[in-house]
């Protein structure tokens, strides 16, 4: 069946997530996307709709009017093999649908392999999906992965391409993100490239320049909690090369739209920034500038006075604690030697082709919406950070 769409038809997973909401926004403002198909985990029709407005005002992105007549929000459950549409719905994604973009994950760094079934099983509908396709040509597929897949890699840079389940994290989430890579090259190898699959594999995304909206759940944002709940922070000798989110969603949409090509093996693509950043020589010194006050730790030393205070309300840092060991223990991550090679995805994509500075200005920004949030003022309460609560 030839296709008579001129514009790219997206069939979106994972939309409200850190991630998503940014690849959402992108999309729904690119001339070049006709129509984004956002697939939910939502029970009613109600529910899915109301969730991707909730998703952006909380990332505070804002579309015109006319950008969301182009999105559809629609309620499933991916791990069903129909998605859990009604048939004559997925006939009709199944016809219409040019990309998909599968970024719908769970991240919890605690629970085991086991736990991602249903996100593997996921995955396999979505390529199944495209495999199966009627139209010509197929569409092409991008799974979002993760650098926790080979975060046990043993030295940098990382390239781009698969490796092997021992460079994965010792978690399950990282297990779980090999696997579903090992599910796209075995779906590109059994159809001979005739169905595109790129492997987006992520490294730390951060917030965004304009505000700096950064999940307060995820690992950097919990470890700079600890500075408030025990008053230290880890010296880690790491580089860190997190990218913005706001550049992380542009680059993943040009990437996901580029023109197809036909290669047997899965693509693998390094969303990731080109340029690093010291957390012990610029990190810390800009949050002890912004008025955080903390003692700087060795990172064991630090994972002791963590362990002393297990609650997990007024210590929520304590229940990444394993985690921790297992990333500063001997024999763990070298991040001094850890980074993802992203000379493919800069030469394919404008967006990530130089790097972006995280400097002392957006570090700012990151800390002043975490001080914003219930959750930390209540902490700074409890910390008596009178230098903190001048500065925001």
């Amino acid at each position: 069946m030839p296709r008579t769409s001129k514009g790219h038809i997206v069939l979106l997973t994972g939309a409200t997530g850190s991630i998503g909401r940014h690849i959402l926004y992108h999309l729904a403002v690119s001339p070049s996307v006709s129509h984004i198909y956002a697939l939910v985990r939502a029970p009613t029709h109600a529910g899915a709709v109301s969730r991707l407005p909730q998703a952006l005002r909380a990332a505070r992105l804002s579309l015109p009017p006319e950008a969301w007549t182009k999105i559809t929000a629609i309620p499933s459950s991916l791990s069903d093999a129909q998605l859990s549409l009604p048939g004559d719905l997925y006939t009709t994604l199944h016809q219409q649908v040019t990309t998909i973009i599968h970024g719908a994950w769970i991240v919890n760094f605690n629970l085991p392999l086991s736990a991602f079934e249903s996100h593997i099983a996921a995955t396999a509908s979505l390529l199944n999906f495209a495999i199966t396709s009627p139209t010509s040509p197929k569409p092409t597929f991008n799974f979002i992965s993760s650098v926790a897949s080979v975060f046990r890699a043993p030295k940098g840079p990382i390239l781009e391409k698969r490796h092997p389940i021992s460079w994965a994290g010792r978690i399950g989430y990282g297990y779980s993100k090999w696997v579903a890579e090992a599910l796209c090259d075995a779906a590109s190898h059994s159809t001979n490239g005739q169905v595109d699959v790129r492997v987006l594999r992520t490294g730390q995304i951060c917030g965004d320049r304009r505000d700096g909206v950064w999940n307060f759940k995820e690992v950097f944002p919990m470890t700079v909690q600890s500075a408030l709940s025990v008053g230290a922070l880890p010296l880690t000798r790491e580089i860190n090369y997190w990218l913005p989110m706001d550049v992380a969603g542009d680059g993943i949409v040009q990437l996901a739209l580029r023109e197809r090509e036909k290669t047997a093996e899965a693509r693998v693509w390094h969303v990731s920034n080109a340029k690093g950043m010291s957390w012990d020589e610029e990190f810390l010194p800009a949050l002890r500038r912004h008025g955080l006050q903390f003692e700087a730790v060795e990172r064991e030393r630090w994972c002791e006075i963590l362990a002393a205070y297990p609650d997990p309300v007024r210590n929520p840092t304590w229940r990444l604690l394993e985690f921790y060991r297992g990333r500063y223990e001997k024999g763990g991550v070298d991040e001094e030697n850890f980074w993802l090679d992203t000379r493919e995805s800069g030469r394919c994509c404008s967006a990530l082709r130089d790097g972006v500075e995280v400097d002392e200005e957006l570090i700012g920004k990151f800390l002043h919406y975490w001080m914003s949030l219930p959750r930390w003022r209540s902490l700074i309460d409890e910390s008596g950070q009178e230098i903190v609560r001048s500065h925001l």
